[in-house]
């Protein structure tokens, strides 16, 4: 009786029987899947199982393994592997890009092990995308790769930071921040739009913070740029998806690998103070200039300071050095793997301690993970990751106000008096205090997090993969601040002020959860030498849940003892909120090669968000890409120097389903009101509801070249692409009347177009290896449309169609008013001012009537671009020579602006630091236009708080980002010692920087105010072990 028969009669028993519908579909699938499997087993040939691999043992993912003269074929898996039913006297043909072909006669061999001889190191790139991993060279979007051994030699405790300049279209900026909360800001291909712009990063298929992995868990980056490579993700991918690929264990004998490093860390980027004698004639030439009789400091009394031989009643401190205090830096990192060809595994630890610059500040990061895979039988194939992470931060309770007020502090003022107790500036401030946990207290933040990963894979069929994965993301966090209690007393020992009074604690507990469970089903099949197809179906459940508390009590019975319970109850409060939403989605791909030449792409992902009102909660998401590989095409055979010339092309959607919850509803909130003479709390509404609010839907563009020339020695890519962000959610006026605010509308469109370019060069010379890379990106970014709401003016800034997101708008500057002459040729010009005509002096900033109405005012202010930039850039450097090697990075950015603002540009005005660029400044005896700084005027600061362009920077910037230099020890020593490989070496981050900016003012800093924790320089020593 053949398989067909044996169907069709039980279809019909359960025809006859009146199963269910769902019941009787899942019986004959199990039934058919059994019966195939059974008639393929019973035909007489031989199963061939075996491995293709590189020169240096590594899997080839994507060969195509062929029985000759049929078209009986395969893949090779994820981990290099195939199975394929062959007869004993066939041929199998193994080949695959960059590689030479292979021919091997099976014979009476049911396992082999295929090595491939590589043709173009750059042809032979296998890169990770949705769901899946393809080869470069035959990749229709545009996908960007980045090895983990890259990011290695960036040794930063931040993985996003060291991804920073590595692919072109991606722009990290390091805003700084202390240690453990130094999150950078990353947008691919611009910002897409006002709320959340940051990619979406998955680690191993699971949404997660790149700060969360230590780079040397990382085994590369993919960075899908493109919709037609991120629209697999659909909702969760309008502004980009990085995709994290962790290592894995590898076949063969227990491998043992150790690296570690120590180093110093201290502030990038230093200004520079006056000296004493400059700084109080500065102040006296402010109280002056301010109609003041006379200065502050007599001749004696800057003789003296000048001196330094009394630190306490002549004092002159540099503040932010005595709150900034270079520190050490180490980071641990133990792994070990092995295995067979049946089971593999890795377990590997790390471990960071990262003080803090200032006082009582550090952060300690332990990261265990475990990894295996266990090949149960041709068939199944069973995997697990679980990764458990512990950080504890640690930071005084009042460290921004010391980030802050070093910078805000009187450099006359000393930092203790001689009795030892801190002293107090003329504006009660002590900045270092504020690092001291027995002035100010504590805050910890405390996180656990466990990340636990299970799969199954079962082939059912050759070529037919089915995919199982639950995944569980757990992390709970504890923030307990204690705001200790402080009296400042002066040196007669009477009360002068106390910080936190009363005292009290807060504690915040949060517990968050992320459930995902997934289902795949992959078709791999190569039809014939000629042809290849592919095919994804999936299903997605994604569940998000969120318990948010935080309890307080002030008037502790002592600050000994911080703990809620030991408050008052009469000023305990308490808050929670739990947060619930989930994702339902089912997505496809289907690819198509002919001769690896003409290659096709097709992708759709439907999801289900909880976020949006019922009728909107689902969206629909294609994508559709294809790729002509010039290069292989006759007519280009006498062109032999070309390996690879492929153009390619992609149109597709994404979505952003990443806004508030509960939009569609009313929005309520509470507040004290009184109610027949007692004040009561009462609940109202806030804001309006908008049922039919739905998603920012990205629509994007992109054409893209690839090449690879005389055997991988030339190589690069250029792409350009549009991308359309539509039904931004704005919040359009309404009536006043109405008493509530507007509900948010999908109303903006945003565009952002651009070209990024990355080229390389790759050489051996006998012991010599070369290798170099330069990326290069330019975005244009502007609003297209903003409903009803054309321009909303915010302070400094604009949202304006035809501008950029976040674009400043503040009046232009024309240099300064050099002389009484001026100033009167000024006044006689303009009917007003802004500052007040009346007290407009020769030195003051000097605005442009741009409407030329002879009137300044608002509607002569101008749009300039943001703190954004519009070029990024990169260049690689690696050499190798015997056991040297060198790695050389700069990064870089252009077409930004920064606005300098408060005590960097007030100095001598308001008595705090003052820096060396005041040294350029107008005077009665610099009477120059074109001087870095106006005149200064004690409490004072017209010029710059209204603002403008003349405070207005250009934030360009190079960056010597990561020198490395390394020696790996001979191999006939190291072995001697029991070990396999010891490599020394030593490094450097942030080392130098070229800008416009005035000194000391890091280019990459949010706004031009000195209130933030500063960006790193670190030089590091470290050593590589393999045993």
């Amino acid at each position: 009786m053949n398989v067909e028969t044996v169907i069709e009669k039980q279809v019909d028993f359960l025809h006859k029987r009146r199963l269910s519908n769902k019941t009787s579909a899942f019986l004959v699938l199990f039934i058919f899947l059994f019966c195939v499997t059974a008639s393929a087993q019973s035909v007489q040939k031989i199963s061939l199982t075996g491995t293709v691999i590189d020169q240096a043992g590594e899997s080839i993912i994507g060969a195509n393994v062929i029985e000759k003269g049929t078209s009986n074929g395969t893949i090779t898996d994820i981990d290099g592997k195939f199975t394929l039913e062959v007869s004993e006297k066939s041929i199998i043909q193994v080949s695959f890009i960059g590689y030479t072909s292979r021919e091997v006669a099976v014979g009476k061999q049911t396992n082999i092990t295929i090595k491939l001889q590589e043709d173009s190191q750059t042809l032979s790139e296998v890169v990770v995308v949705g769901y899946g991993v393809q080869r470069k060279v035959t990749t229709s979007g545009a996908v960007s790769k980045v090895n983990g051994d890259e990011l290695s030699k960036i040794t930063v405790p931040n993985a996003a930071k060291a991804l920073q300049g590595q692919v072109s279209g991606l722009t990290i900026i390091d805003r700084g921040g202390a240690p453990g909360d130094d999150n950078p800001v990353i947008y691919l291909r611009g910002i897409g739009t006002t709320g959340t712009s940051s990619p979406l990063v998955l680690v191993d298929g699971v949404e997660m913070s790149l700060n969360a992995v230590p780079s040397s868990e990382i085994e590369n980056i993919s960075v899908l740029k493109d919709a037609a490579s991120a629209s697999i993700y659909g909702s969760r991918a309008a502004h980009g998806v990085i995709l994290v690929t962790t290592k894995k264990g590898k076949a063969g004998k227990v491998n043992v690998n150790y690296s570690g490093s120590i180093g110093l860390q201290d502030r990038a980027m230093k200004p520079k103070q006056v000296s004493a004698r400059e700084y109080m004639e500065m102040v006296n030439e402010a109280l002056i200039n301010s109609g003041k009789p006379k200065g502050k400091y007599s001749p004696e009394d800057i003789d003296i300071t000048e001196r330094g031989t009394d630190p306490y009643k002549y004092a002159y401190n540099n503040w932010p050095s005595e709150v900034f205090k270079s520190t050490y830096i180490t980071e641990h990192n133990l792994s070990v793997n092995g295995g067979n060809e049946n089971a593999r595994y890795l377990v590997s630890f790390n471990y960071l301690d990262q003080p803090g610059l200032t006082a009582n500040t550090n952060f300690h990061r332990y990261n265990y993970r475990t990894n295996t895979e266990l090949q149960i039988n041709k068939f199944i194939k069973l995997s697990s990751d679980i990764t458990y992470r512990h950080d504890d931060r640690l930071k005084p309770q009042r460290l921004g106000d010391a980030l802050y007020r070093a910078w805000a502090m009187q450099p006359t003022s000393p930092i203790r008096y001689e009795n030892g107790d801190y002293a107090l500036d003329g504006q009660n401030l002590n900045a270092v205090s504020y690092t001291d946990l027995n002035v100010v207290g504590e805050e910890r933040y405390v996180c656990d997090a466990v990340f636990g990963q299970a799969k199954i894979d079962i082939e059912p069929l050759k070529d037919l993969v089915f995919t199982g994965l639950v995944s569980l993301n757990g992390q709970w966090d504890r923030q307990k601040i204690h705001y200790k209690n402080h009296k400042y007393y002066n040196e007669e020992g009477q009360l002068i002020t106390q910080s936190n009074n009363p005292n009290s604690v807060e504690d915040a507990r949060n517990n968050r959860y992320e459930l995902t469970l997934r289902f795949l089903a992959n078709y791999k099949k190569q039809l014939s030498e000629e042809h290849n197809l592919a095919f994804l179906y999936g299903m997605e459940q994604i569940s998000y849940r969120n318990y948010w508390s935080k309890a307080q009590r002030k008037e502790l019975v002592s600050d000994e003892l911080p703990e809620v319970s030991l408050g008052s109850a009469a000023s305990q409060f308490a808050e929670g909120k739990p947060t619930r939403r989930g994702i339902n989605s089912f997505f496809g791909r289907i690819n198509y090669g002919y001769k690896d030449r003409y290659l096709i792409e097709a992708n759709l992902r439907a999801d289900g968000s909880s976020r949006f009102a019922k009728g909107h909660k689902w969206g629909v998401f294609p994508s559709f890409s294809a790729a002509w590989r010039i290069s292989e095409e006759s007519f280009m055979k006498s062109l032999s120097f070309i390996d690879n010339l492929k153009l390619r092309g992609s149109w597709g959607q994404t979505g952003n389903e990443r806004i508030d919850d509960f939009m569609y509803v009313p929005q309520f909130g509470t507040e004290n009101v009184i109610v027949n003479g007692s004040l009561s709390t009462a609940v109202r509404q806030t804001r309006m509801a908008n049922s039919d609010i739905t998603w920012e839907t990205v629509e994007q563009t992109n054409i893209g070249l690839d090449f690879s020339m005389w055997n991988g020695l030339f190589f690069g890519e250029i792409d350009w692409y549009r991308k359309d962000t539509k039904d931004i959610l704005l919040a359009l006026g309404i009536p006043r009347f109405i008493g509530l605010d507007a509900p948010m509308q999908n109303a903006g469109i945003v565009r952002n177009s651009g070209i990024e370019t990355m080229l390389g060069f790759r050489k051996s010379f006998k012991d010599f290896k070369l290798t170099t890379s330069v990326n290069f990106s330019y975005n244009d970014n502007k609003w297209v449309d903003r409903g009803s709401d054309e321009r909303n003016i915010n302070g400094w800034t604009i949202q304006a169609v035809g501008s950029p997101i976040h674009a400043f708008y503040i009046y232009q500057a024309d240099g300064l008013i050099a002389n009484d002459e001026e100033l009167a040729e000024y006044k006689a010009k303009h009917k007003s001012d802004p500052r007040g005509m009346a007290v407009l002096k020769a030195g003051d900033v000097k605005f442009v009537d741009i409407n030329e109405d002879g009137t300044i005012d608002a509607n002569d202010r101008k749009i300039y671009r943001p703190n954004i930039p519009a070029f990024t850039f990169g260049l690689n450097l690696n050499a190798e020579y015997k056991g040297l090697d060198l790695s050389v990075f700069f990064q870089g950015s252009a077409g930004g602006n920064q606005f300098l603002e408060k005590e960097y540009v007030e100095g001598p005005n308001y008595e705090v630091f003052t820096g060396i660029h005041f040294r350029d400044r107008w005077t009665e005896t610099n009477q120059r236009g074109d001087a870095s700084m106006p005149r200064l005027e004690a409490a004072n600061n017209r010029n710059s708080s209204t603002y403008n362009s003349f405070f207005l920077k250009d934030c360009s910037y190079l960056r010597l980002k990561n020198v490395q230099l390394g020696y790996t020890l001979p191999t006939s020593f190291v072995n001697k010692m029991g070990m396999n490989k010891l490599r020394v070496y030593v490094s450097g981050s942030n080392l130098l920087t070229f800008s416009n900016m005035f000194q000391g003012i890091d280019p990459e800093k949010e706004n031009g105010r000195l209130d933030a924790y500063p960006t790193l320089r670190t030089i590091n020593f470290g050593i590589n072990i393999n045993f």
